[in-house]
């Protein structure tokens, strides 16, 4: 007998009135006898057969997804359960589901330099993510905010609603992976300023859900325009555990075919086994939330993985009230792992770019990318099922590719001061253009609170003795020694 999704279930039989007739509910999506269903089939070879069987009992609206062996269907009401009997059938779904979505300083933090000193260069290439393609699975993106210019590739609506309205999200989701700052005088600039954008609207706005069957083809639309990454800043908090649900297995198929997904664990932490769907997905890069002020700590609503699903989340990346652009123009804030999670994305597109770079023209896997940004973390030293392997760190991303201690491939722009000039002078010493992390980050004195994964303590008081900033900083900290003298 097929297994009924729970959630599915409950709609069904609340569905019906005393007389045991159905009655028009909200989430019957204003119909009075039909429901949006996902039907798995026991196997490829019984799709057909299962096809037969969904239109004896008067399915209708049937959409074949065969990549994740399912049968999308607006069945009746009453013939839902009925469905359980049929041997062909695997397991039924709700298709409506529970989907809802969930810079400066951020930007310094997860690149692990300043922001003068970038973009990284690999063999004398700038990595800003130049000819790699992103879809962005959101509520639309601003395709007139001059941050993106003409790099939204292309575009689709999924959503039923009106495509200008309820793009905020997705705006300022996109803007975190490759908003060019160009409004900011290039101060809010995002990961990936260079990357060309494939803008997927599936939500109407940030408040109203989008249906499970909606995301399975805007994924399933990526994978035919041959992107690169897919980013995923939402989920579904009742779905599936051990990535069997529709939604994790179209993440994973998407996976298959050679694209990186990045997507967002969800924020209903802190308690123990709260990802949410697709993150729960084996092959995706599941993105946790922490704050970007030192020391940087996983955010309490940040949902955490279990003792069953010890793997996830992968890692974590800042969440916490980022920067990046709003519909119409300029800026605004905003926080989740929604945030976190194109961070990631436009790090996957840097590392996708860098390895065609060492290797010749072949992209990176998705797997490598994987461990690639799993292996260049900063441990916060928290539990794993909070921070994966840690935060995410671009320059000991490229560390990792390299597999090299010496990293002479790649240089980045350095800012000189005069003091420093005359200093390298006098010592007789090649000025060097590669600044390496240190192993224990402190707080940059420039920024006061901001966590600084470069961080070195001679270096920057050198570097910041006239800087207000650091005077500030400076200031507080013998006013703390004070106090605790």
């Amino acid at each position: 007998m097929a297994e009924i999704e729970a959630s599915l279930l409950a709609k069904v039989q609340s569905a019906e009135d005393a007389h045991g007739q159905p009655v028009l509910v909200g989430f019957l999506r204003n119909r009075k006898k039909r429901i949006g269903t996902l039907i798995e089939a026991t196997s490829g070879q019984s799709l057909k057969e299962l096809k037969k069987e969904i239109r004896k009992k008067g399915g209708k609206k049937l959409k074949i997804y065969r990549e994740i062996n399912t049968i999308y269907a607006e069945m009746p009401v009453d013939k839902v359960e009925e469905m359980t009997s049929v041997s062909c059938a695997q397991k039924i779904y709700d298709a409506e589901g529970d989907v809802k979505l969930s810079l400066y300083e951020s930007v310094p933090l997860v690149m692990g330099v300043e922001r003068y000193e970038l973009p990284y260069r690999v063999k004398g290439h700038k990595v800003e993510g130049k000819g790699v393609k992103i879809a962005v699975i959101d509520s639309g993106i601003d395709k007139h905010h001059p941050d993106f210019g003409w790099r939204i590739k292309a575009s689709k609506n999924f959503s039923g609603g009106r495509t200008s309205q309820g793009r905020e999200h997705g705006t300022h989701v996109a803007g975190i992976i490759a908003g060019s700052g160009k409004v900011s005088g290039y101060h809010f600039t995002g990961i990936a300023p260079k990357a060309t954008l494939y803008d997927a609207k599936v939500f109407m706005n940030a408040e109203t859900g989008a249906t499970r069957d909606t995301i399975i083809e805007a994924t399933l639309w990526a994978v035919k325009k041959d992107v690169d990454v897919i980013n995923m800043s939402f989920g579904d908090s009742h779905g599936c555990t051990d990535g069997t649900c529709p939604l994790c297995k179209t993440a994973d198929y998407a996976v298959r075919k050679g694209i990186t997904v990045v997507a967002a664990a969800g924020n209903v932490g802190p308690a123990e086994g709260t990802i949410i769907c697709p993150g729960n997905a084996k092959e995706v890069i599941t993105v946790g939330a922490s704050t970007k002020t030192s020391p940087p700590v996983v955010a309490g609503y940040s949902s955490r993985g279990s003792s069953q699903r010890p793997d996830k989340p992968d890692v974590v990346a800042p969440g916490e009230k980022i920067t990046a652009p709003k519909p119409g123009g300029g800026y605004t804030e905003m926080t989740g792992t929604s945030m976190a999670t194109p961070h990631v994305s436009g790090i996957a597109a840097l590392l996708h770019q860098t390895e065609k770079f060492v290797k010749g023209g072949r992209p990176g896997s998705p797997a490598k990318i994987k461990e690639t940004l799993k292996q260049g973390t900063v441990d916060l030293g928290e539990h794993k099922s909070a921070q994966g392997s840690g935060l995410i760190n671009f320059e000991k991303e490229l560390t990792a590719i390299q597999q090299s201690p010496k990293r002479q491939w790649f240089v980045k722009k350095k800012k000189k001061t005069v003091r420093g000039k005359r200093e390298t002078a006098k010592r007789g010493e090649a000025h060097s253009e590669v600044a390496v992390a240190e192993d224990h980050p402190q707080t940059c004195p420039a920024a006061l609170n901001m966590f600084c994964p470069h961080y070195d303590d001679s270096t920057c008081n050198t570097v910041f003795e006239n800087c207000v900033h650091y005077q500030a900083a400076h200031q507080q900290k013998i006013l703390r020694t004070v106090k605790n003298l």
